[in-house]
């Protein structure tokens, strides 16, 4: 068995992302305990990485914005959230 805290709410990117970009981020952040996943962080790594020069105002910079400060909060040891490793799909799951 893991050794790692579960809680029971389950928050994918987008929904992180939207949080995050809002004046109640702060509030939210340190008040919520909540799980994600390995897919989750990996996606908005992704976002960091991919948006490094975005035009102030797009889209991009909300999506690199809203990952960073997730991130932060993900990677806080002393956060009452946590990450959980998830199976991936085999290749060709689902094709016929």
């Amino acid at each position: 068995m893991a050794s790692e805290p579960r809680h029971p709410l389950l928050a994918d990117t987008s929904s992180l992302i939207a949080v995050a970009n809002t004046d109640q981020w702060d509030v939210l952040a340190d008040s919520l305990a909540l799980t994600t996943t390995n897919v989750c962080k990996h996606e908005l790594q992704n976002h960091v990485n991919s948006n490094t020069y975005a035009p102030e105002g797009s889209r991009e910079q909300y999506l690199k914005e809203g990952s960073e400060r997730v991130l932060e909060h993900v990677d806080d040891d002393s956060s009452s959230w946590s990450c959980v490793t998830v199976v991936p799909r085999p290749p060709r799951a689902g094709c016929r």
